[in-house]
């Protein structure tokens, strides 16, 4: 199985038992913070009225 890497180059593993979740869990912080992000790349590319 390959590794799945995370922030900075580490694996999620690893991540998740610092953390005491599982990986799952921290899969699921990393997509939470990519809609966020999305979102205020929207709301900062929204014109000005």
């Amino acid at each position: 199985m390959d590794t799945i890497l995370y922030h900075r180059n580490r694996p999620l593993k690893d991540i998740a038992q610092q953390e005491g979740v599982t990986i799952n869990a921290v899969k699921s912080w990393g997509r939470q913070v990519n809609l966020k992000l999305k979102d205020e790349a929207e709301y900062l590319a929204m014109p000005n009225k």
